[in-house]
């Protein structure tokens, strides 16, 4: 389930979480189409490498350089930001295009392409 909530300045850009009956992903609100979706791919990217959901385990600023980042400390957000960034690039996400809803047609269509 993707969900659009209000992100506090200097927390984390986006979050998964683990339920019994669905995994959630939370995302910036009020940030452009084409972040979000890479936020979205990121937290998917998580989800594919089985991490596990770790509250607050983020340097705020690594958060701050979010589409720049270089350098991390947490080798599992390095994997899930280049995963992400891959599941971005393959979807066909172009900046002027992303929704929720693209990224759910994208997903469900590489899938059956992927069997």
């Amino acid at each position: 389930m993707l969900i659009a909530r209000e992100m506090a300045p200097g927390r984390r850009s986006g979050q998964f979480e683990q339920h019994l009956t669905e995994d959630r992903i939370y995302y910036p609100q009020h940030t452009s189409t084409a972040h979000q979706a890479h936020i979205i791919c990121h937290e998917i990217a998580h989800l594919l490498l089985a991490h596990i959901p770790e509250l607050d385990a983020l340097d705020p600023e690594v958060v701050r350089l979010v589409l720049g980042r270089s350098h991390y400390a947490d080798p599992a957000e390095e994997q899930a930001e280049v995963l992400g960034t891959l599941l971005w690039q393959q979807l066909n996400l172009a900046p002027a295009e992303p929704t929720n809803a693209a990224v759910v047609t994208s997903l469900e269509h590489r899938r059956s392409r992927h069997v």
